[in-house]
């Protein structure tokens, strides 16, 4: 592979700024830990801004406690003069070669940025485009407006998400390229068999439960009510059926409440937010991602990493990571009675579950691992910062 051109004062390497809208718990934000992680050993001196805290911005403090460094610069809302200013202070005093910006306010602002110091900007959209027309549609306007003059390159982290922003316009089709993310698929290698014995020793599961886990943001359209009301059905023909959600969000009053009308109150577990996912899934039989509408979940990859068979929805980029009946089974989205019947069928052949968890941890490392996202995304560094990437964007 050619090499990056590398700054002369660092050492041979690309000093390279995430730029994010916040560190809190999130499918984005989870990506800057196990880059940060990486980045050392593939040639990028990374710091990492945040715009504004979230949730108490969990992330950032094992950002810091990890030795990375990072800058919060508490941004009030988008026309905040003095923390706009104090982040190019930032990245002319480090001498920063490239900016990489995550989410649609550090992408508004990325965009300035790079039109204020001539640092070349790569953003990656990770959400689908809002459907709704309110604030959100506005700044999504603005993001692409931004991007559209302003960045070198524009990542989808799927190929269903780079058709929705060149259906719904406003970005050039030559600007846009996917890149889909990966994991560290150590993470959930050791000792597999004790650590699920006494996960599920922890969590209070029997050997005998059949623990069927989802993890997301608690949020309108992940379908974890649909995911409800097809246990509720299940726990009728498979009483040893357990529901883990893992997550938090607005919406988990309302489907705590749910669930205790469909009368399994009392065999669903909420976890609330978790920094251990990866014991959690070892202590689960099956996963399930019943979202109504999903760019890229990375945490398809994490249960495949895991070993876990796999029943998701037949929606945007899902389709791109679940291979039917070889590593789990599609269903057709907001479906109680499909999506019920698809976990009922698997957990009544177990054999069939193994050779699915078998294939989906090959199918990981083979084309979702850390290195093979950050090979990935060199590949778009390197073009951002050539001089043929400069021409295009003139």
């Amino acid at each position: 592979m050619e090499a990056l051109p590398r700054n002369a004062r660092s050492g041979g390497k690309l000093r390279l700024l995430w730029l994010i809208d916040s560190l809190t718990m999130g499918g984005a934000e989870s990506l800057v830990l196990p880059f940060a992680a990486a980045a050392g050993r593939h040639g990028y001196e990374l710091s990492v801004c945040c715009l504004k805290t979230i949730d108490g911005n969990p992330i950032e403090s094992e950002l810091r406690s990890a030795g990375v460094k990072v800058w919060n610069l508490g941004a009030r809302n988008l026309r905040d003069r003095s923390a706009f200013r104090r982040l190019i202070g930032h990245v002319r005093s480090n001498a920063v070669d490239l900016i990489h910006s995550h989410l649609t306010y550090a992408s508004i602002w990325g965009s300035l940025i790079s039109r204020a110091t001539g640092i070349p900007l790569v953003a990656t959209i990770h959400v689908a485009p809002p459907a709704r027309v309110d604030r959100s549609r506005l700044l999504d306007r603005l993001m692409r407006l931004s991007l559209h003059h302003w960045s070198r390159q524009v990542i989808a982290v799927s190929h269903a998400l780079r058709k929705q922003y060149l259906r719904t316009g406003g970005l050039d089709a030559a600007k846009i390229t996917v890149v889909h993310n990966g994991i560290d698929v150590r993470a959930y290698d050791v000792e597999r068999e004790q650590r699920r014995l006494r996960a599920r020793r922890e969590l209070g599961y029997s050997n005998e439960d059949r623990v069927i886990t989802t993890v997301s943001v608690l949020r309108p359209g992940k379908g974890i009510d649909v995911l409800i009301e097809a246990v509720a059905s299940l726990a009728r023909t498979i009483p040893a059926a357990r529901l883990l959600v893992v997550g938090d969000g607005p919406c988990r009053d309302d489907w705590t409440n749910l669930a205790a009308e469909r009368g399994i109150g009392e065999i669903v577990r909420w976890s609330g937010h978790r920094r251990d996912v990866p014991a959690l899934l070892h202590a689960s039989d099956l996963f399930v991602l019943p979202s109504l509408g999903d760019a890229f979940p990375t945490v398809l990859l994490e249960a495949m990493a895991a070993r876990l068979p796999l029943v998701a929805s037949a929606v945007g980029g899902i389709v791109e990571i679940v291979e039917p009946e070889r590593t789990g089974m599609l269903v057709p989205p907001g479906e109680p009675a499909a999506l019920a019947a698809a976990i009922a069928e698997l957990l009544a052949d177990p054999e069939r579950m193994r050779r699915m968890g078998i294939a989906g941890r090959e199918l990981v490392e083979r084309q979702f691992s850390i290195d093979q996202w950050i090979e990935r995304l060199d590949r778009v560094y390197r073009h951002a910062t050539s001089g043929d990437a400069q021409r295009e964007s003139a």
